[in-house]
């Protein structure tokens, strides 16, 4: 595990000891760049928001991870999963700890869900949203 998080990535400008997370896997659309629809066949599968939360704790203790990147094909397809890995991440103070980065399609976010990412900024400004278009 030592040799995945020797890693320093920049992020929102600074330089993290990240490490990369997946909170699911597969994605249902059907991109033409993409290796999903052949990889998974438009499966998707997630993990409980609570193993999630329970996962970046424990890189936080163990390891002292400065940020965590969520490499899910798409985080927000899952929405209700998304929202409460968002809500649990402010309510513990994660936010507050760790910078995170995710990985979206332009159209997966709504307007009111604008807000609950927003809040996981935390006082070094370190959330990264790498938006995807759709083709």
């Amino acid at each position: 595990m030592e040799f995945y998080l020797n890693t320093e990535s920049i992020m929102s400008g600074k330089i993290w000891k990240l490490t990369q997370i997946m909170t699911g896997l597969g994605c249902p659309y059907n991109c033409v760049f993409c290796t999903c629809p052949i990889a998974h066949k438009h499966i998707t599968r997630f993990h409980s928001p609570e193993y999630v939360i329970k996962g970046i704790e424990y890189l936080i203790d163990k390891y002292k991870i400065g940020a965590v990147k969520i490499m899910d094909d798409i985080f927000s397809v899952n929405k209700d999963g998304a929202k409460k890995i968002c809500e649990m991440i402010i309510e513990r103070g994660i936010n507050e700890k760790i910078g995170f980065g995710i990985q979206s399609r332009t159209d997966q976010i709504r307007e009111k869900d604008k807000s609950l990412l927003q809040q996981q900024k935390n006082q070094q400004d370190a959330f990264q949203m790498c938006l995807q278009m759709k083709s």
